[in-house]
């Protein structure tokens, strides 16, 4: 490889790394914090919200106004609502965001919601981003989102341009070339029998 490429590679490779960095460091400490839920402090407060205008249609379309009227943001995950099944029962959904969690109560004929709030410490806000790919109602939703896609795409790019930067060094040391192939794939038999059948 001529000298004005190579230099030209290695600024991208480490241009692209250090956009990189911070995704890793926060999707490694994520691990680390999924394995130790214990270490968060969470606080749980109870408001209530009056005067909101019910909306028509199905009940994941009536939680998703209902949370863009409470002024929140945050996943409504369809499993996690319950219709009234009788009149003057509440429709009852939760909504998910880092280091939050709403558990709403809403009595439609009344135009009153009834929240109960578990904040979280900055534990559960990196837990909850591990493997974040969206965040509905949030403007930074969409970067994360679009961070968390390039960081994908960019790893391997990564991981692949480090290998034939550093091919030539190991033409002249076979064993370090041996040490990497056979940890990859010691790697890989490891995971694959974690998790197989």
């Amino acid at each position: 490889m001529r000298p004005v490429w190579r230099r030209r590679w290695i600024r991208w490779h480490l241009t692209l790394g250090l956009v990189l960095a911070p995704y890793l460091v926060v999707y490694g400490l994520s691990a680390v914090l999924l394995n130790h839920s214990s270490w968060s402090r969470r606080v749980d407060v109870r408001w209530e919200r009056s005067g909101l205008a019910s909306t028509a249609g199905p009940a994941q379309r009536r939680a998703e106004a209902l949370r863009d009227a409470l002024g929140l943001f945050g996943a409504v995950p369809a499993a996690r609502i319950a219709e009234p099944e009788r009149p003057g029962e509440p429709l009852v959904f939760r909504i998910v965001r880092p280091g939050r969690v709403y558990d709403v109560r809403w009595f439609s004929g009344e135009g009153r919601a009834e929240v109960q709030e578990r904040r979280g410490d900055w534990t559960d806000v990196l837990r909850t981003l591990h493997g974040l790919t969206s965040l509905p109602g949030s403007l930074l939703g969409p970067l994360w989102a679009f961070y968390t896609h390039l960081s994908l795409v960019g790893l391997p790019l990564l991981v692949l341009s480090g290998v034939l930067l550093d091919l030539p060094r190991w033409r002249r040391r076979p064993r370090v070339a041996w040490s990497v192939g056979l940890g990859s794939l010691g790697l890989v038999a490891l995971m694959t029998w974690l998790t197989g059948p």
